[in-house]
């Protein structure tokens, strides 16, 4: 009983986009008990092929912008983005707790 009121009040709290989040990532958990696994399957080959090809675009573009240096050394730019993706892990965990 007292996890369901933690879970109220955090829910409470989230703001429009996370809100839009949840809604969206419960409509297709629900979505995957319904659509045959051939086209999830489909559906999840697209979403690589755009949404994660623009999404990674994007990270190598925020590390070559925050570097200032030359871009052309990897391990500096491995590092950056290594320290970018702890920094963003730690926002969502902190949302989550």
């Amino acid at each position: 009983m007292i996890f369901l009121q933690n879970v109220k009040k955090k829910l409470l709290k989230l703001s429009k986009s996370e809100s839009k989040t949840l809604l969206i990532t419960l409509v297709c958990t629900i979505l995957g008990f319904f659509v045959p696994k051939t086209i999830l399957n489909v559906i999840a080959v697209l979403n690589v092929l755009t949404i994660g090809i623009i999404h990674g675009a994007n990270d190598l573009y925020l590390v070559t912008k925050n570097l200032k240096k030359d871009t052309t050394d990897w391990r500096g730019m491995l590092e950056k983005y290594i320290h970018m993706l702890k920094k963003h892990q730690s926002c969502w965990l902190n949302i989550l707790r």
